[in-house]
């Protein structure tokens, strides 16, 4: 057997009942935490980087994972590129080069609230293509109200299309959503040939 398959079966054997339905001591108490981690996640009082690192401390230290383990999601490829996306990202913010193409919305919308819609629809589908959706959407903001305002249209008809847009344009590309990543880095860790960074264009370009 390869090691991979070893250790799910390791982990099969002790966390899961020998055939009588009952929940071993180690599969309830990763149940519990994962439990309050929801609980943390969805209240939002705790900020979720420290709810995180939490559950990795805590599963840690009680002996329900291993020391590497507790450290191989620092070094997936997924976390990497996430971070990298991230940094792309506020470059793009810092160097007004997001901006510049904010204030282009304006220009090219011209007096035109269908074009204005359609404006933002397809600035902020690319965009958040190659940068976090968020930071999209925060770049894009200012400009798409003051747009909005000038025009003298109510400010909902234009954000809620930024708002699908965002999340829709996050599946043109790879990088663009955090779940494609996790997917591709699954493939590549079972041997299988990854995503492309433009594979999901046709898909992404037609729900867009």
């Amino acid at each position: 057997l390869s090691i991979r398959r070893q250790r799910q079966m390791c982990i099969r054997d002790r966390y899961c009942a020998a055939g009588d339905g009952r929940v071993t001591p180690e599969a309830a108490f990763v149940l519990a935490v994962t439990g309050i981690a929801v609980v943390l996640f969805a209240s939002g009082r705790v900020p979720f980087e420290v709810t995180a690192i939490g559950v990795i401390l805590v599963l840690f230290f009680g002996g329900a994972i291993d020391l590497e383990a507790a450290l191989r999601g620092f070094s997936n490829t997924a976390v990497v590129t996430i971070g990298a996306v991230m940094i792309m990202s506020a470059g793009l913010s810092h160097t007004g080069v997001a901006y510049w193409i904010g204030g282009q919305i304006n220009r090219l919308a011209g007096r035109s609230e269908s074009r204005l819609i359609t404006v933002v629809v397809l600035t902020a589908g690319l965009l958040s293509g190659v940068m976090n959706a968020i930071a999209a959407t925060g770049v894009l903001l200012p400009a798409t109200i003051a747009a909005a305002r000038e025009l003298k249209i109510p400010i909902s008809r234009v954000l809620l299309p930024l708002s699908y847009a965002t999340l829709l344009g996050s599946s043109l590309t790879l990088v663009g959503t955090p779940s494609n990543l996790l997917v591709s880095s699954v493939l590549l860790e079972d041997g299988i040939e990854p995503f492309g960074l433009f594979e999901f264009t046709p898909f992404g370009a037609a729900v867009l």
